[in-house]
């Protein structure tokens, strides 16, 4: 006597198509959170990266000045690129117009402001 397999119960597969709809909004999420700036203002504000500070750290203070809206993403993302341990002390120039990308982006490359000096001509070092 053979049997008839029985066919999936419907609830299976709506699990299954809930949970990945679930996926895709929170990938929708991620993306939109990496690719697009928390705002659109121009005016560049001096950020400071302290010898030894962590990326966590770096994350918190730079959503509570609005830099990015999510410090979890932000921390999230730079340990899956490795950027977590190049980050680079010093100061940068930063607006609410950048993307957590191009600011992660600059404290890998060590993108700090540069301050000019003049050294009055007859002194030395």
């Amino acid at each position: 006597m053979s049997r008839v397999p029985r066919p999936a119960a419907p609830h299976r597969h709506a699990a299954g198509l809930v949970v990945m709809l679930g996926m895709l909004a929170f990938g929708t999420h991620v993306a939109t959170f990496l690719a697009a700036p928390p705002g659109s203002g121009r005016v560049a504000e001096t950020f400071e990266i302290a010898d030894q500070e962590t990326l966590s750290q770096v994350a918190a203070r730079l959503e509570r000045e609005g830099m990015i809206r999510n410090r979890l993403y932000f921390v999230a993302f730079g340990r899956l690129t490795g950027s977590e341990r190049a980050l680079k002390p010093g100061e940068y120039a930063l607006t609410t117009a950048m993307r957590p990308l191009e600011i992660l982006d600059r404290f890998r490359r060590g993108a700090v402001i540069l301050h000019p000096i003049t050294i009055p001509e007859g002194y030395t070092t």
